[in-house]
């Protein structure tokens, strides 16, 4: 062997041992990277190749929120289900008597892009609109008012409206209709909750063909139209012609200065949120605000007598000079006791307690009185303050 031989698979033998030693050192580290590249190929897999319909009510989509069994059903019925996702497909497609058009993305559409849904499927059979909201109906000039508010309960129809039979149920509903009865077209409504009805259907006119507005978007949704009577509701609106010309809304075919209802901007979750988060702020409050009992006195960890706190308060009068301030302390103290030895009431003013002193002491009154309320000049004058007071005292209990 070759001394440069050597060289190198000597070298090549360090520079192995060196990755393997970092790799030693790092190995948490290096751990946790390939468990990070191995979540990612995972996830990568599970939803990176995935080209499944998520669009709520779409007929492609066969998840819960899907409305792809409705489709299949209509299919298996021999009625022709064509879906257009934009409003150039929509206005490229023909449109007769025969043809039933179904929009379940109303929230994608605006007022202008209702008012052309409208003019367009004008000679159609009828436009069966889920859970339309008010740019909707002002767009396609329905004389309806939108009201929001869910509707928990199943609801009877209730009414006379040929495609529907008076027994049958709705499971819910998220909007309810209100007809404006001073302004025609008739207008009849259906599974009536909170002043109006969860359906209601407008007359044909010359602008529109007869239009169907059903605000229970639930009554389509896979996850939930085997619920109450929503399978024979959906089919019954949808399965009256050969033709269902379903109209996939997009929010790219709104124009920009459209007038749009600060309701369709929003989104419907906020509200209910809205309510969950300040409940959950006053729980907070009310939980952090309680009181359980009464307040719990913590002992002193020593005791300190009466005459020893006022030596201190005394030793710190005399430090800083403020006899001014000692004085007061003395006279309040007399006040409040000789108050109470001759039974007057608490807050008594001074003068009338320096009378009633000097009555039962026979001193003069203006002589209690400055020895009650007046401050002293000098130190000695405190000292003679405070005996006259302590004189005072012992004057009034005496027997």
């Amino acid at each position: 062997m070759t001394t440069l031989e050597a060289e190198t698979i000597t070298g090549t033998g360090t520079v192995s041992r060196g990755w393997v030693a970092r790799l030693r050192r790092h190995r948490a580290a290096a751990g946790i990277g390939l468990l990070v590249v191995l979540a990612a190929v995972v996830l990568t897999v599970l939803t990176g190749t995935s080209a499944e319909n998520t669009t709520p009510l779409d007929p492609d989509n066969a998840g819960p929120g899907g409305a792809r069994a409705l489709a299949e059903v209509l299919q298996q019925h021999g009625v022709r289900v064509d879906v257009v996702r934009s409003e150039a497909d929509l206005l490229d497609t023909g449109v007769d008597a025969g043809t039933t058009v179904l929009v379940t993305s109303t929230a994608s559409l605006s007022r202008t892009t209702a008012a052309h849904l409208g003019r367009h499927a004008r000679g159609a059979s009828s436009i069966v609109l889920l859970n339309p909201g008010q740019d909707v109906t002002e767009g396609l000039g329905l004389p309806v008012d939108v009201r929001a508010g869910p509707v928990w309960d199943a609801v009877p129809a209730g009414c006379d409206e040929p495609s529907l039979g008076r027994g049958l149920e709705i499971s819910g509903g998220d909007r309810v209709y209100l007809p404006r009865h001073y302004f025609p077209p008739t207008v009849s409504t259906c599974f009536a909750d909170l002043g109006g009805g969860v359906m209601a259907s407008v007359d044909a006119s010359a602008s529109h063909p007869r239009v169907v507005l059903l605000g229970s978007p639930e009554a389509l949704a896979n996850r939930s139209i085997l619920r109450a009577d929503n399978a024979a509701i959906a089919l019954r609106l949808t399965g009256g012609t050969d033709h269902v010309l379903w109209y996939v809304a997009s929010d790219l075919d709104v124009p920009v200065t459209d007038p749009t209802s600060l309701d369709a901007l929003l989104p419907r979750w906020l509200g209910p949120g809205l309510v969950l988060g300040a409940s959950a702020v006053l729980a907070l409050m009310l939980w952090r605000g309680r009181r359980l009992g009464r307040l719990v006195v913590e002992p002193l960890p020593a005791v300190v007598s009466a005459t020893e706190t006022t030596r201190s308060r005394s030793r710190m009068y005399r430090k800083a000079g403020d006899r001014t301030r000692a004085a007061a302390v003395l006279q309040a103290g007399t006040r409040s006791r000789l108050t109470a030895y001759l039974g007057l009431p608490r807050g008594t003013d001074p003068a009338t307690l320096a009378a009633a002193v000097a009555a039962v002491t026979g001193r003069r009154a203006d002589e209690v009185s400055a020895a009650l309320t007046r401050p002293p000049a000098d130190d000695s004058s405190l000292i003679a303050l405070g005996q006259l007071l302590a004189a005072l005292e012992k004057e009034v209990r005496r027997p």
